[in-house]
């Protein structure tokens, strides 16, 4: 990233108690760190860089923000590897997209390539598997790879999370501790027998995008970039009558035990509309489970549905354990050469 070069920052309020801790655990003699009204300055080595705080709940398109999200990626893509040529998506082969990557040497191997960051492109284990790797992984918006690039430099090449996730963690205020035995998985799927039912002949169980176990501390994340907002299903026959059964046999059980929901859910509209949503948190059995939706703040859709959903769902004694989180807010409280690299690939838009 350029030297003074601008980064618009979408943060709410608590911005100021987040950097005072993160500067707290990472200034040291190459860091200037400095907060205006609106602006906060950071000065490493020499190097200046700038963030801009904007107003939060900014009244944006869903459709211009995607367009903005594009333009940035295929900027990025041009500098970054301007040998590459423009990728095709799957739904339209017929055409060339420039923030998509090519696959003509496989997917795994443009992804692993070309849409991991420097900073962990030169670690010896890739943590995802062919069969795990999503449809879109190869392009540049996946949040997917999103997920891998942010986490992977915090966990050991045995796949196990450092000391310095939980720190940063703990920053952003997801309260869970490092222990010894601490693990993580990406693309996770709970295997007890009490969530087998979720798993039909017709459909999968819910994966999550990463997964955190410390203690009795279990922490599940929900990763959202540019997708317009949380999922649903489709409206037709054959999908109502798919998840009325299921909802019959797995969810209603489930929805009506979860204690962080305040209101019984019943099949219908509030339940095709929540689904991602319900079926994410109907994991807080109890005050030791933790679930978090990561997205960007800038997204309108994603932002809108989820605080909705949080106001309208979500008991006041587990406001706590299902935690709506920024991208902004936890690369902040991430290590510094982490926030100029990954905010640089997918934060750093003009809006």
């Amino acid at each position: 990233m350029d030297s003074n070069s601008e980064i618009e920052v979408f943060v709410n309020c608590e911005v100021y108690h987040v950097l005072s801790d993160w500067v707290k655990l990472n200034l040291n003699n190459d860091m200037i760190f400095k907060i205006g009204a609106n602006r906060i300055e950071i000065i490493i080595r020499g190097s200046k860089y700038k963030m801009v705080l904007i107003d939060a709940g900014r009244n944006l398109s869903q459709t211009k923000y995607l367009e903005q999200i594009k333009k940035h990626l295929t900027e990025y893509k041009k500098k970054s590897y301007p040998e590459l040529p423009d990728g095709v998506y799957l739904r339209n082969p017929g055409t060339l997209y420039p923030y998509i990557l090519p696959l003509k040497d496989g997917q795994v191997d443009a992804v692993k390539q070309y849409n991991t960051l420097k900073s962990i492109a030169e670690t010896k284990t890739f943590l995802l598997s062919p069969e795990q790797l999503h449809r879109y992984a190869h392009h540049l918006n996946s949040s997917q790879m999103m997920c891998y690039n942010f986490f992977r430099p915090y966990i050991s090449e045995k796949g196990t999370p450092t000391k310095e996730l939980f720190t940063i963690l703990q920053t952003a205020d997801v309260p869970v501790s490092f222990s010894n035995n601490a693990k993580c998985f990406f693309e996770y799927e709970q295997e007890e027998k009490e969530w087998q039912g979720e798993r039909t002949k017709n459909s999968k169980g819910t994966n999550f995008d990463f997964y955190l176990r410390s203690g009795d501390v279990e922490v599940f994340f929900e990763i959202k970039y540019t997708e317009n907002g949380f999922g649903t299903f489709r409206k037709n026959k054959d999908e109502f009558l798919r998840h009325q059964e299921k909802y019959d046999s797995f969810y209603s059980e489930k929805l009506d035990e979860c204690p962080a929901l305040k209101k019984k859910v019943k099949y219908g509209e509030e339940f095709r509309t929540n689904y991602q949503l319900l079926r994410n948190t109907i994991r807080t059995t109890d005050k030791n489970k933790y679930v978090v939706f990561v997205y960007d703040a800038n997204n309108p859709h994603t932002y809108r549905q989820l605080n909705q959903f949080l106001s309208e769902y979500i008991a006041d004694e587990y406001k706590n354990n299902v935690i709506a989180l920024e991208w902004q807010k936890l690369v902040i409280a991430s290590h510094p050469n982490q926030i100029f690299e990954f905010w640089n690939k997918y934060l750093n838009y003009k809006l």
